[in-house]
């Protein structure tokens, strides 16, 4: 998981935390209520912390189907190899190193957006062998 991702999950299990004391204090008389309500926060909490990875994957591999359609319609008659396909090998949602065929040492970087805007990053890369 990035570190991003994980954050993020740390940030959402603080406001957990601050939704189940705040249920304790609200129903602090009514017991049987204030646990139903704190196991369905914290079972939501567990079912979104078990989905959220593969979320993210999905997310990465509409982006990089939206990559591919837009570089067969951009270049027709040119072939390329688009690394970073599986989200755990990228360091943020929707970067892909994309190269020809004819000179695969040499790329650039793509980012796709939320909304699907495609941008090419500043400058390019090369593999070292």
């Amino acid at each position: 998981m990035h570190p991003v991702d994980l954050l993020f999950l740390i940030g959402i299990a603080i406001i957990v935390l601050i939704a189940v004391v705040i249920t304790l204090i609200i129903f602090r008389k009514r017991r049987k209520l204030a646990r139903i309500i704190v196991s369905i926060i914290v079972g939501s909490y567990i079912v979104f912390f078990a989905i959220y990875p593969t979320i993210r994957s999905n997310i990465h591999a509409q982006r990089y189907d939206g990559l591919e359609e837009y570089l067969q319609n951009t270049y027709p008659t040119e072939e390329f190899y688009i690394e970073s396909r599986d989200y755990d090998n990228v360091i943020q949602l929707g970067d892909f190193y994309v190269s020809n065929k004819s000179t695969p040492n040499r790329g650039v970087v793509y980012r796709v957006k939320k909304g699907g805007e495609i941008i090419q990053l500043e400058g390019s890369w090369q593999k070292y062998h």
